[in-house]
């Protein structure tokens, strides 16, 4: 089946390989697996392990403390923007409402 002239699918797979090595030139000390997220995340953990027990308590509770204040904010927001869409409804609707009876 195969000729002698034609080279095997395997030396076409290596040549291949081998043209994209030579295209796509990795960047010095990086990965491709390595990203800026995890790199930042390694960071934090080294960093947090520097810090004395006591302190990485205290630490990790105030950062709790903080996102429920967060989430707290969002959520009285988010409170606020229903209570204001149903309250112009109910001022858009009361509207239609005395417009249509005064028509008639």
């Amino acid at each position: 089946m195969n000729l002698p002239d034609e080279p095997s699918l395997e030396e076409k797979l290596k040549d291949l390989e081998a043209e994209i090595h030579k295209t796509t030139p990795l960047i010095e000390g990086k990965t491709p697996e390595e990203s800026p997220v995890i790199t930042l995340v390694n960071k934090f953990q080294a960093w947090l392990q520097k810090i004395p027990p006591g302190w990485r308590i205290v630490l990790i509770g105030g950062s709790v403390l903080a996102a429920f204040s967060v989430l707290n904010v969002v959520l009285k927001l988010v409170s606020a923007l229903i209570s204001l869409s149903i309250l112009v409804a109910l001022i858009y609707f009361g509207y239609r409402l005395l417009t249509n009876s005064s028509k008639k």
